[in-house]
């Protein structure tokens, strides 16, 4: 588990930091030995926290993340099981520098839909260009 700085650590460093904040997920919680389909339900939880908590304002939610995350912070929204290890690994292969994704519910049926971004991603060596039709397939 790597060693994060305290809240009073970065604003020391001069960062403006919110040192009473709480976090969502405390450290202690984070388990480093998580199967993919843990990793999936605990980003899914996170998700589903943060528009829970912003209902009020509208429920709009922008998520910067690495990774796989497009899709682990998506898939169970869109009410599809978690991947395999096998396709997991498969993903994260092919994750562009700089992907982007937008989901949106249909407040009357609460249902969720991946919507094209009409952004170019960022790519560099072997990465794939973001295909966000690739979040809707099995």
């Amino acid at each position: 588990m790597p060693k994060w700085y305290a809240p009073q650590q970065y604003q020391q460093l001069g960062f403006p930091v919110e040192v009473n904040y709480r976090n969502v997920m405390s450290r202690e919680e984070l388990d480093i030995g998580e199967s993919v389909r843990q990793h999936y339900e605990r980003q899914d939880a996170m998700i589903r926290h943060f528009l829970d908590y912003t209902q009020t304002a509208g429920g709009n939610v922008l998520v910067v993340a690495h990774a796989a995350s497009v899709d682990t912070c998506t898939r169970l929204l869109l009410g599809k099981p978690p991947r395999s290890d096998q396709d997991f690994i498969k993903l994260v292969r092919q994750v562009p520098y700089c992907g982007v994704a937008i989901c949106e519910c249909d407040q009357g049926q609460g249902h969720w839909e991946v919507k094209d971004t009409g952004h170019l991603t960022m790519t560099h060596h072997y990465n794939k260009s973001n295909n966000v039709a690739s979040l809707l397939l099995d």
